[in-house]
């Protein structure tokens, strides 16, 4: 039997006792968690609450490695909206920094994903930016046309919210525009690959979990510069079904599968149509393997890849379901996806041939 393979650059620690998946390609179908009963109601009924953003007050915890971000306030288009930035003491003076936003799942705020993701530790280790930015009515305007969801209901402008919160950044800090990411779970996940296709020229590389192209997007999709895309997602995913289709069963819109929307990229970016393939070694018994496939392109020096994890729900690997496993599925454990995250976005930054010769570089001229 064959070793399984990894990504180049994508590392994890070696272990004995692996075995192969099924072809990469064979993606298995979508299996939605299974309950009768009142329980199936209440279950329901709590994820219902928590995506409309009908939630109960929380109280602040304490931030992730002990480390604080800070609320900032912003105006756009004459709404208050607000960001939470985190900004590593260690940081070299005079040193250009990466920034990485980082978007909440609809439902939840920039609190919830700077606790969940721990981005502030790495950041501190690495020497770069966070951005946690707060969704209007905990939603992002992703593309999808979600009736259901206040934020695409009243139209909201998140693109120029997200440019709005660049320029103040750029304000306070030493900018580094070539390496300006975004990453994101679910609802934020999928504005992360709309923020993508509608600002290549700002975005040099995104990371998703959970999150796909919004359908309507997909239908329209051409964005005139490359971004390098890593896609992160479970095959029993009950919220965002891997193979496409009703986001929430349909209450929360439609999107596209994880491999239809890594092979868009893979198009847009003008990679090769066949990708190369491989199996993540299995670190931890926790019933989840993770199979992986990248289309490149190096001459333009961007890549796609794609993480399909079998037995993974709705969740951010390496860390525990932030809902009731019975609501979300279960996680996976034998990778830190926050770790990955930044490794891919570290290997990807934009290029200066493509930013002189970006539609908006040469427009200025």
């Amino acid at each position: 039997m064959s070793k399984p393979t990894r990504p180049s650059g994508l590392q994890t620690p070696k272990t004995q006792g692996n075995r192969c998946l099924p072809p990469l390609l064979t993606v298995p179908p979508r299996r939605l968690v299974h309950q009768t009963g009142w329980r199936s109601k209440l279950s329901w009924l709590i994820l219902w609450l928590n995506l409309t953003g009908v939630t109960a007050a929380e109280e602040p915890g304490p931030k992730p490695g002990g480390e604080s971000s800070v609320m900032v306030p912003i105006e756009i288009q004459g709404r208050k909206r607000q960001y939470r930035l985190f900004v590593p003491e260690e940081l070299r003076t005079g040193q250009k920094q990466p920034l990485v936003l980082v978007f909440h799942g609809a439902g939840s705020s920039a609190e919830d994903i700077e606790r969940l993701t721990e981005f502030n530790r790495l950041a501190r280790n690495e020497g770069f930016l966070v951005a946690y930015p707060q969704g209007l009515f905990r939603n992002w305007n992703d593309g999808r046309g979600a009736l259901s969801s206040l934020a695409h209901l009243d139209n909201v402008n998140d693109l120029a919210f997200v440019d709005s919160i660049v320029r103040d950044i750029a304000k306070r800090q030493n900018l580094d525009r070539r390496r300006i990411y975004a990453t994101g779970l679910s609802n934020g996940g999928g504005f992360s690959h709309y923020l993508a296709a509608m600002r290549p020229d700002l975005i040099a590389a995104i990371a998703t979990v959970g999150g796909c192209i919004a359908q309507p997007l997909g239908d329209r999709f051409e964005p005139d510069e490359p971004v390098s895309v890593f896609l992160i997602h479970g095959n029993e995913d009950p919220i965002t079904p891997v193979g496409g289709g009703g986001v929430l069963r349909g209450f929360r819109g439609r999107v596209l599968g994880a491999v239809e929307t890594a092979q868009l990229w893979s198009k847009a970016n003008g990679c090769q149509e066949t990708p190369e393939g491989g199996v993540l070694d299995d670190e931890v018994d926790d019933g989840c393997r993770t199979r992986w496939l990248r289309w490149r392109n190096q001459t333009r020096g961007v890549d796609v890849t794609l993480f399909l994890i079998d037995g993974m729900g709705h969740t951010w690997p390496g860390r525990p379901p932030y809902m009731a496993e019975p609501i979300i599925g279960r996680s996976c454990y034998d990778f830190d996806a926050s770790l990955l995250i930044w490794r891919f976005f570290a290997e990807h930054p934009k290029s200066i041939a493509t930013m002189e010769t970006s539609p908006r570089a040469l427009k200025a001229r």
